[in-house]
């Protein structure tokens, strides 16, 4: 019986050298610096899970002010001669270049005698 239990735990060890297994213990060092950043990583769930709840009835009356907007512009939606809707308060104004050739610049001018 002694003997098998020796076999399998040589086994068990060639297995775990073999996957690149390294059973060193760690520093204290180490030890300190997994605990703070398992204690970071505790904290900053926290923190999101804080964040998460102040922003979750946010998005919720943002899809609904969405929801309103998009009803309202296709029950009362009218559009005026340029095809662009009136109701709209969101929409964004149009703005038309031309080219300096279509029209002469009027300056003023004065006369100086």
């Amino acid at each position: 019986k002694d003997l098998e239990n020796i076999i399998e735990s040589q086994r068990s060890e060639n297995v775990k050298e073999g996957v690149g297994y390294n059973d060193v213990p760690h520093s204290a060092a180490d030890l300190k610096y997994i605990e703070r950043f398992k204690n970071e990583v505790e904290t900053l769930k926290e923190e999101k899970d804080v964040v998460d709840g102040k922003f979750a009835p946010l998005l919720k009356s943002s899809k609904d002010l969405e929801n309103i907007i998009e009803k309202g512009q296709n029950k009362h939606s009218t559009t005026a001669e340029n095809g662009e809707s009136t109701d709209n308060i969101l929409s964004k104004p149009t703005v038309k270049f031309v080219m300096a050739g279509d029209r002469p610049a009027e300056r003023p001018t004065t006369n100086k005698a």
